[in-house]
């Protein structure tokens, strides 16, 4: 399952992937608990963008239905948001930062992160 922008989610629609459109916060969340019990979704991939308009929802949906979202990021998306989400959940799921970043102090002594080798 697949939520986010419509133009976003057609390659995913393409691959096969079932896609539901949000264009708003409340949009999202309905989405969301329409999930509730379903045993046929065992994934969730919500945009970037769509993850922004209810980040509440998205904690709610993981913390009271169990589901395992996945913020993916899109060709307009450049916040670094779902680098961030995989990061997490990945800690969660092996109980160690897998993605883990060493912090540098910047000009100001705001604590940054390196960005990993490529």
């Amino acid at each position: 399952m697949a939520l986010g922008e419509p133009d976003e989610l057609i390659a995913l629609l393409a691959a096969g992937i079932d896609v539901r459109p949000c264009r708003s916060a409340e949009e999202l969340e309905e989405h969301l608990e329409g999930l509730a019990g379903r045993e046929d979704v065992g994934l969730v991939l919500v945009t970037e963008q769509a993850a922004q308009l209810n980040q509440e929802a998205l904690n709610e949906a993981r913390r009271r239905q169990g589901l395992v979202i996945l913020v993916v990021p899109t060709l307009t998306s450049h916040r670094r948001m779902s680098e961030r989400a995989l990061s997490l959940l990945l800690e969660e799921a092996a109980g160690a930062d897998l993605l883990a970043r060493e912090a540098e102090e910047g000009p100001h002594g705001e604590v940054g992160e390196t960005p990993m080798p490529v």
